[in-house]
């Protein structure tokens, strides 16, 4: 009920100004996460928010209710993407809305090949918490994927609420600086409730 197959919104503000947002969010089309869309948009205006990308794993399914979530908040931007997730390292493919094989390994799927699937639909291709190496607590979540660092668009430098992964992620960003390759830092919650009973990973 409600889904339309998705179609880009017109602008919800204008103007020059800052806009506050979160470029990793998770709705119940992730399988780890359990929110509708609906939820997520009431607990980001809450916050103060003007846009939130929803990034879920390996999916483009949620595009499906941004039409009608987006009628119901026409002052707030929903922003499409795919949290990109491999056992060797999450990326974020921020504005894409079509669906980019993530089983590396398979005949004729590369990393290589999805980053150009990825900036081939107009998307940006970010590291998420490219630092977060705790074993099999979070399998892939660090990233290790041989990707040229001239691809990359943007560094998640602020992951939810893990403190300790500023320092090691701003001096991995602070490398591509020193290289000359001007990425963009970005902050994500990496939320899968909405803001109910949020820990360290969930936002």
């Amino acid at each position: 009920e409600g889904k339309v197959p998705y179609a880009a919104a017109p602008a919800r503000k204008t103007g020059r100004r800052y806009y506050a947002g979160d470029f990793h969010t998770h709705s119940m089309e992730s399988t780890d996460a359990r929110p509708p869309l609906a939820e997520m948009v009431a607990f980001a205006k809450g916050r103060g928010l003007d846009f939130i990308e929803i990034s879920d794993h390996n999916t483009i399914t949620q595009l499906d209710d941004f039409d009608a979530a987006g009628r119901a908040a026409p002052d707030f931007l929903l922003v499409p993407g795919i949290e990109y997730t491999t056992y060797a390292g999450h990326a974020n493919a921020i504005g894409a809305t079509r669906w980019v094989d993530h089983k590396i390994g398979q005949p004729g799927v590369t990393i290589e090949g999805a980053v150009a699937a990825i900036h081939g639909q107009g998307a940006l291709f970010a590291l998420n918490h490219p630092t977060l190496d705790i074993g099999t607590a979070c399998i892939g979540c660090a990233f290790k994927q041989p990707v040229d660092r001239a691809q990359v668009d943007a560094i998640e430098i602020s992951t939810g609420g893990v403190v300790l992964l500023f320092k090691p992620t701003l001096a991995l960003w602070d490398g591509y600086l020193a290289e000359g390759r001007h990425v963009a830092p970005i902050g994500g919650s990496d939320d899968h409730q909405a803001g109910k009973d949020a820990g360290g990973f969930q936002g």
